[in-house]
């Protein structure tokens, strides 16, 4: 029977996931919780490992959300105010990087763009995970506090639809943005998101054996920023350091 492995905030660095998929066998599972894109020097090819693998399963993160509703204002141009077009426009492409994965994106085929698209929009926000006797709740960023803490369950992306503007997503959320530690009991909870340097540090960050948030910095491009790989049937843990890095003019 295969193991089960979780990683995050592959940030657009596929040679390091080539390098992960190496390590795994046929039988073998890998959750990547959240932003594949942005960032890092591959543009899409993460995203597109993560889609074509059968052994990985990708939640959705900020960033793959950001990307999400610039292609959602392109799709429903006419049915948004342009101010919010330019919010969302600035918001993902300028703050947060993301130009040159707009770049890649539009330098794919029309047949690859639609395939990424669905791909992403098909993306679960929560899931819940069995290994090596102990159960798992992975998400990218935070356990909202109005999350049903007496049953816990999946969750995928209706549960970010935007009140007014369902095709647009609520990049607000915490599932995606939150930075605070929520425990569920019975349960561990493995998110990304931050940094480990964000708060000063270098490896994963652990709140007791209850907690564990697994982001250690590709989105930097740093000599810190490295992958840690997880197998939850152990816990064993292994880190993989940063191999290339992106140019200021790759991020933007």
């Amino acid at each position: 029977m295969g193991k089960t492995y979780v990683c995050s905030d592959i940030h657009a660095h596929a040679d390091i996931l080539r390098e992960v998929l190496k390590k795994l066998q046929s039988d073998d599972r890998l959750y990547m919780i959240g932003d594949a894109v942005d960032k890092g020097p591959d543009g899409m090819e993460a995203l597109k490992i993560l889609r074509d693998d059968p052994r990985c399963e990708m939640l959705i993160g900020n960033h793959d959300l950001m990307m999400l509703q610039n292609l959602a204002c392109e799709e429903h141009r006419d049915e948004i105010p342009a101010f919010l077009i330019d919010d969302i426009f600035m918001r993902w492409q300028i703050l947060n990087f993301g130009w040159a994965s707009w770049e890649a994106f539009r330098q794919e085929s029309e047949e690859e763009q639609q395939s990424l698209t669905a791909f992403l929009k098909e993306r679960p926000v929560l899931r819940i995970v069995e290994a090596g006797g102990r159960r798992f709740i992975l998400v990218h960023a935070a356990v909202p506090k109005d999350y049903p803490f007496d049953e816990p369950q999946d969750l995928n992306m209706d549960v970010l639809a935007d009140p007014k503007y369902p095709f647009l997503y609520d990049w607000k959320s915490d599932f995606v943005w939150g930075r605070y530690v929520t425990k569920v009991p019975g349960y561990t909870v493995i998110v990304g998101h931050t940094p480990a340097q964000y708060r000063g540090g270098e490896f994963i960050m652990q709140d007791g054996e209850d907690w564990y948030d697994i982001d250690c910095g590709l989105a930097y491009n740093e000599d810190s920023s490295k992958l840690a790989l997880l197998c939850l049937d152990d816990m064993n843990l292994e880190y993989i350091p940063i191999m290339k890095r992106a140019s200021f003019s790759d991020r933007r």
